[in-house]
């Protein structure tokens, strides 16, 4: 079972200092595949017009769990490197008409993304995928099983309306 991908990544567009976000990511074995979560995800979606948006959204990486504690470590220490790099980090995203971009860094290095996105009373969910190599990561096997290159996220980020302007 091997540690997956980055994407953890700060999964996009996330969630509110009162209420944290949550990030899904579901990670593609060459037999399986296995989810890691984390309900940490800092920052807030707020309306934008006829859209979202989304700026500094944050997710401690140390947080994600896979539910096995050996690949949980794998993925921290030689994926990540959370000791280097303890978060990823959605610079800003902008969201209209049920898609959405942005700019997500994972371990340094950002990346352009793009997904999709639906609106649950007061949450904004955002799906999108992204792939290990593009933040640094290579090939990922153990004991012959071997990890996909793409990942899917679903992020969760709580709706906070801006503050009036003064």
């Amino acid at each position: 079972m091997k540690h997956f991908s980055i994407l953890s990544f700060a999964l996009l567009v996330s969630a509110s200092a009162l209420a944290a976000g949550q990030v899904h990511m579901k990670v593609g074995l060459t037999a399986g595949s296995f989810t890691a979560e984390a309900a940490s995800v800092q920052g807030v979606a707020q309306p934008d017009g006829a859209g979202y948006k989304a700026e500094n959204v944050t997710l401690p990486l140390d947080d994600l769990k896979s539910g096995i504690e050996l690949r949980d470590e794998h993925m921290k220490t030689k994926y990540f490197e959370t000791a280097k790099y303890p978060v990823a980090k959605l610079l800003s995203a902008k969201a209209k008409e049920g898609r959405f971009e942005g700019q997500l860094v994972v371990r340094g290095k950002t990346q352009k993304i793009e997904g999709t996105y639906s609106v649950e009373g007061q949450q904004l969910k955002a799906h999108f995928t992204t792939k290990m190599t593009d933040y640094g990561i290579g090939k990922i096997s153990y004991m012959g099983l071997g990890v996909k290159e793409e990942v899917t996220l679903d992020v969760t980020l709580p709706i906070q309306a801006a503050a009036p302007k003064r």
